[in-house]
């Protein structure tokens, strides 16, 4: 699947078009409160406060107004005003939620888009006339509730796409609709029973289900085991919330919690972690380089938290790996790192692709940076990439270090980051320069390398990319027996013994009062990758009655043995290549 969103100018395209979007349903629908938008995933969104009803009809009819207002080629401006001036601006155009939101702005300038007569919220930079966009859709039409000083307010969100020309945009409206009809890992993740998004239980994260958490469970298990042939790797189990003492940086955006006289944070990461227990384990130069691995869970804040599902929930799992090595092994460790996470992804047969990431600002530690960027920057050049390095180099805030980031494309062609290798200076993690410890030895860095950034975020790629049925070694439910008659029940229970002696992950379902019809529907909605069933005609043959997932609706007899044979090698997990890369390089 090529990325289709990734282009810069495309991204300054869309935000420009979502505020055009917002002038087109103010001069539509006088007295439209407008709360703000920008850019998606595939596209771009606003949000409004409609005084009626607003229907596909209305969507059609702004959809028609926005196409010709962009052809008829109209100036945009970019203005750049101080914070008080912009509410000023945005009250007397009765704009209550625009100036709240410019009052919101950590900056002192507020950067403002104008189109005639219109003004909105909008980051620099911008396209200069309409005449830059090139074809747009509007895709969705989203509602949800929210409560203003004890008014509860509908709020309409208009989500759609822009393309530089009509092919670009069909091929995407081609695969937005096979996406939205069988492949949204929303829908089929319920379907599947892995998990679920109960809103009343929480809005933060989804609760994952006994197939979803086995799902977790045999993705970690598989790549531990992995990763644990290519070294030795010390797992830890650290504590996520830890004293605001340790961390010598700006914590105000980190949630905080009170205990007694201290303040606690919830850790943006286990990196302070587990630099204290290399600090606390005595060591030579001999011992390293030395490797600790847990798996963490990490939340972030978020405006607007599971739109999208699993790929922007609050709440995550991944794993964490710091690697402590001498400026003589880096190199190595480094490049050893990022051609296992190329072979892991590669085994899944995503498109993807190596982004150079740095921090936005430049603050006291931007000559630490500096040589971090730099040692990167070097290692590449030493060694062959199976994924491209974009050429473009991005900026995030609150980044530890520089990294490399793997990103992926999903079924529509979005771009979310897998894995991730980041390069720490060990002074970025000293309280002070004065900081010593026993036995001190030589660490310029700290490799930080997460296979799977978010675990969720893999789940969600994956069950998208194989449309729910995962390859028979992946499948958290591998064989479901079906019991036909009270008769079958101990034939039955004995080809479930037997599948799983071999190590099949077996689901049954014996339940009387159910049709055979409808425990098949259900099994099959599930994506089951095989059912057993088992009858009167199934003991008297000594055999079985299989179906596979791919293959519906045919139905085939064999003895069991037979059977598993067929499998065996399909429920074999995959295994990492060795590519060895060429150590002479490195000298």
């Amino acid at each position: 699947m090529p990325f289709l969103h990734s282009n810069k100018s495309l991204r300054i395209q869309r935000r420009s078009v979502a505020e055009l979007l917002a002038s087109v349903v103010s001069q539509l629908f006088p007295g439209v409160y407008l709360m703000g938008g920008g850019e998606t995933s595939y596209g771009f969104y606003y949000d409004f406060i409609f005084q009626q009803k607003v229907d596909n009809n209305l969507v059609s009819l702004i959809e028609v107004h926005l196409k010709t207002l962009i052809k008829e080629n109209h100036p945009i401006q970019a203005l750049s005003m101080m914070r008080e001036n912009a509410q000023a601006l945005f009250d007397h155009h009765d704009q209550p939620f625009l100036a709240e939101l410019a009052g919101e702005k950590e900056e002192n300038i507020v950067e403002i888009l104008q189109f005639k007569q219109f003004y909105g919220l909008c980051s620099f930079p911008l396209i200069s006339s309409t005449e830059e966009i090139g074809v747009v859709k509007l895709l969705e039409l989203d509602f949800r509730q929210e409560e203003r000083e004890g008014e509860t307010l509908v709020v309409t969100r208009l989500l759609g796409t822009s393309f530089p020309d009509n092919q670009k945009l069909k091929q995407f409206l081609k695969l937005y609709d096979s996406y939205r009809k069988k492949k949204d890992h929303r829908q089929l993740g319920s379907d599947l029973n892995l998990f679920s998004f109960p809103e009343k239980l929480t809005a933060l994260e989804c609760v994952w289900h006994p197939k979803g958490n086995l799902l977790l469970m045999l993705l970690k298990e598989w790549v531990t085991k992995e990763f644990s042939k290519i070294g030795k790797w010390e797992p830890v189990n650290t504590p996520y919330v830890v004293n605001s003492h340790f961390f010598k940086f700006n914590v105000d955006y980190l949630p905080t919690v009170e205990m007694g006289t201290e303040e606690y944070v919830f850790s943006p990461s286990p990196l302070i972690q587990h630099h204290y227990l290399f600090k606390r384990k005595k060591k030579d130069s001999s011992d390293l380089p030395i490797h600790f691995f847990e798996w963490a869970k990490k939340y972030v804040l978020s405006t607007h938290p599971l739109k999208e599902g699993l790929f922007n929930a609050v709440g995550w799992s991944g794993d964490f790996s710091t690697i402590f090595s001498s400026d003589e092994q880096l190199n190595q460790e480094f490049i050893s790192s990022l051609q296992f996470i190329e072979q892991i992804i590669r085994i899944f047969g995503f498109e993807a692709r190596w982004c150079l990431v740095t921090s936005r600002q430049k603050s006291f530690k931007f000559r630490q940076e500096k040589a971090a960027i730099d040692r990167i920057e070097k290692i590449l050049s030493l060694c062959t990439l199976s994924y491209p390095l974009q050429d473009e180099h991005f900026e995030s805030d609150c980044l530890e270090g520089p990294r490399l980031e793997l990103r992926v494309a999903d079924e529509i062609g979005r771009e979310w980051v897998i894995s991730a290798l980041t390069l720490i200076s060990i002074h970025y993690l000293k309280k002070d320069k004065t900081e010593k410890q026993e036995n001190e030895i030589t660490i310029p860095f700290v490799i930080v390398r997460q296979i799977w950034e978010s675990l969720d975020r893999l789940i969600a790629l994956l069950i998208e990319r194989f449309e729910g049925s995962f390859p028979l070694w992946l499948a958290p439910e591998q064989v479901r027996i079906l019991a036909v008659g009270e008769g079958s029940l101990s034939y039955a229970r004995q080809i479930e013994t037997r599948c799983r002696s071999q190590g099949l992950r077996v689901g049954v379902d014996f339940k009387k009062s159910t049709k055979l019809g409808e425990k098949i529907h259900l099994a099959e909605k599930e994506k089951v990758p095989y059912l057993l069933i088992i009858g009167e005609q199934e003991i008297k043959r000594n055999a079985i009655t299989f179906r596979s997932v791919e293959k519906p609706g045919k139905s085939e007899s064999i003895r069991l043995e037979e059977f598993l044979e067929q499998i065996r090698q399909k429920c074999v997990c995959p295994t990492v290549l060795d590519n060895n890369y060429e150590e002479e390089r490195l000298d």
